[in-house]
């Protein structure tokens, strides 16, 4: 199966999958393992990363839905439990000048 495909893929690289608790954090758990070795502390870079996005508008903005104003959005976002996504990613990797790979299935 895909799963499967992508724990062999990650295995040849010295990665491997982690859980972790799908309950709309778990992007920022995850970085958060990354960062700091453990998920504990996702709620602090949400902030972090929500602070990045409005500091810096104009990198983020073009690419918000017309019907969500840009603040509305990242007022929506710092609220615990909401999904992160790509943009998440970009302004976490440009706060912390980090690299982000994404490895998926399919």
């Amino acid at each position: 199966d895909d799963f499967s495909r992508l724990n062999r893929a990650l295995k040849k690289s010295g990665l491997y999958c982690k859980d972790m608790a799908g309950d709309g954090n778990c992007l920022f758990r995850a970085l958060a393992d990354q960062v700091d070795g453990s998920p504990e502390m996702h709620l602090r870079h949400r902030e972090s990363v929500c602070d990045y996005m409005l500091r810096h508008p104009d990198e983020f903005s073009p690419f918000m839905d017309e019907t969500c104003p840009f603040d509305h959005y990242v007022f929506n976002m710092r609220r615990p439990g909401v999904y992160g996504g790509n943009l998440e990613l970009v302004a976490f990797a440009r706060n912390y000048r980090v690299d982000i790979n994404v490895y998926q299935l399919g």
